[in-house]
């Protein structure tokens, strides 16, 4: 287990086995062959603070830092042993991806890992940051949106009252959270149409040439989200290996033989932006580390299995 780390540089953090082992173990999973990169990854998502980013620590890095790093390489180098691996081996297939459940209870050790680069879902199912979410019985573009902010304004540690209320505040932060679902690529590819109707409002001139119809669930692309269970278990599909798959076309019709609910990619957003007197809902200062992409991105390991868009365009 790594040491508890006090120096001016860094709060008082324990740092368990656990953690570091999930992340570690990561890289390795997905082929990652340089030990050196592994622990200077490792380090900048659990010890990097404000002041200490630069890793290896340099020789006037404090001393508790310093031992914390020689530490970790040396997890990192035992990892490797026990694997039977050696630096510069071939990296392995990109195989199926494993989920991790995670809990957003207070206390909860998976908080201090967050954003989780490891693909994750929630133990119970809400609607979470940094999460892929499948849609149940009775959920709604209101009731996503609105559980999405209600779970980043719990972990941010602020009132959640705005998720739910009827305020400028409110309704601001509702939208902000609505266009970062619709933001995500791996959403847009997949899930989307240019039905207002099948996004939970009305299409224009459904009742009349004069009718604007009710279009607010429809992103700055002019896409929503098709609620109609016309997609395919995508969960699934990765987690055999194979890329997630488009199942509708840009009308909302089905195409192809997918029948389940929609399942999302809710994007991790910057918690420390919700915190203050004037919050904002965005992803703006998160990245993943291993391949440089903003979090409207899912975890690396989705994102390299790519999306079959059956022959769809989201650009059309």
């Amino acid at each position: 287990m790594l040491a508890r780390l006090q120096n001016s540089c860094m709060p008082p953090t324990v740092f368990r086995e656990r953690d570091v082992s999930g992340v570690v173990g990561s890289y390795i999973d997905q082929g990652e062959r340089d030990p050196a990169l592994i622990a200077c990854n490792t380090a900048h998502r659990l010890f990097r603070t404000r002041n200490c980013s630069v890793f290896p620590p340099s020789p006037g890095a404090p001393l508790a830092v310093r031992a914390a790093w020689d530490q970790l390489v040396g997890y990192v180098d035992h990892q490797f042993r026990d694997r039977g691996l050696s630096p510069g081996d071939a990296s392995v297939p990109l195989g199926g991806v494993q989920w991790a459940s995670i809990s957003t209870a207070a206390g909860s050790v998976d908080l201090e890992l967050y954003p989780w680069h490891q693909p994750s879902v929630h133990e119970a199912g809400m609607a979470t940051p940094s999460t892929l979410w499948t849609a149940g019985p009775g959920d709604n573009d209101r009731s996503l949106v609105r559980d999405y902010l209600f779970s980043a304004l719990a972990m941010a540690g602020v009132d959640t009252a705005p998720a739910m209320e009827d305020s400028k505040l409110g309704r601001r932060l509702r939208r902000e959270a609505r266009e970062t679902i619709l933001a995500s690529p791996f959403n847009d590819a997949r899930v989307t149409s240019h039905s207002a109707a099948l996004a939970g409002g009305r299409d224009p001139g459904a009742h009349g040439p004069n009718d604007p119809g009710v279009t607010y669930m429809l992103g700055s692309q002019g896409r929503g989200l098709v609620w109609a269970n016309h997609h395919y278990d995508d969960l699934a599909r990765l987690a055999a290996g194979l890329p997630a798959k488009r199942g509708v076309d840009l009308q909302g019709a089905p195409i192809g033989s997918g029948r389940c609910p929609m399942t999302l990619y809710l994007p991790a957003v910057n918690l420390a932006a919700l915190r203050g007197a004037a919050p904002v809902f965005t992803t703006d200062g998160l990245a993943w580390v291993d391949n440089g992409k903003d979090t409207t991105h899912p975890p690396s390991m989705v994102d390299a299995l790519g999306v079959d868009a059956s022959g769809v365009g989201v650009g059309q």
